[in-house]
């Protein structure tokens, strides 16, 4: 059988891009959240809700809803910092899309954000741009080895493809976030049960991607939104 590879284009892409209120959900969430930090001998304990109106937050979200051209435009002129982040959001992400991930596919996500920085974007550095194509490469083989074809070609193609999952979860969240805390009670409340999931996964997943968390509570919450 002959290798998957993704054509040249696309792994310039990859670079680029690299380059509740159901009693139970309430109760998984409070629990898991505040489960000890092996790391400190503290309780970790869940960060607020992202503001609907934080900057990365609405960067990400601006993208995702844009056209497959409009995003690459977007996306060229932001700051080196800037997109990175969006890039750990674009991973952190496919933990609120993907309920099925195994440890090991959790992993590569988890470890995958935590390489991605500013220099990862440098371009006027020579050695920046070599350790960049080679995380890149690592990446891709990694992720072809961990899912299935079509899965590993929606993550390592970044911001290209399609993004109406992406963006109607945002929007449902945002819609949540821009409600009265009364008035989102009643909206969750008149939720079906996989939707109140899908939201407190999202915000767990931006937690990833936002949130200045040790190593230990990112872990904490990539085991714990497999149980929501």
């Amino acid at each position: 059988m002959t290798k998957f590879r993704f054509p040249p284009l696309l792994l310039a892409l990859v670079i680029l891009t690299l380059v509740s209120n159901t009693v139970q959900a309430q109760k998984t969430i409070s629990v898991a959240t505040q489960a000890p930090n092996p790391c400190s001998g503290e309780k970790f304990v869940m960060p607020l809700s992202i503001e609907s109106n934080d900057e990365a937050f609405q960067r990400y979200m601006s993208i995702v809803s844009a056209s497959g051209k409009e995003r690459s435009k977007i996306f060229s002129g932001l700051s080196n910092e800037q997109k990175a982040g969006v890039v750990r959001f674009q991973y952190a992400m496919q933990f609120a899309k993907r309920p099925n991930l195994t440890k090991e596919q959790g992993s590569f996500l988890l470890d995958t954000m935590s390489k991605v920085s500013s220099d990862t974007f440098d371009r006027t550095n020579s050695e920046k741009v070599r350790a960049s194509n080679a995380m890149a490469q690592d990446i891709e083989m990694r992720g072809l080895s961990l899912f299935a074809r079509k899965d590993a070609f929606d993550i390592l193609s970044g911001l290209q493809g399609d993004k109406h999952e992406d963006a109607e979860l945002l929007q449902n969240y945002a819609a949540l976030l821009n409600s009265g805390t009364m008035e989102r009670r009643k909206i969750l409340r008149n939720m079906p049960i996989a939707e109140q999931l899908k939201n407190w996964k999202t915000q767990l997943a931006f937690h990833l991607a936002l949130s200045r968390l040790t190593g230990e509570q990112q872990k904490s919450i990539v085991e714990i939104i497999p149980n929501i």
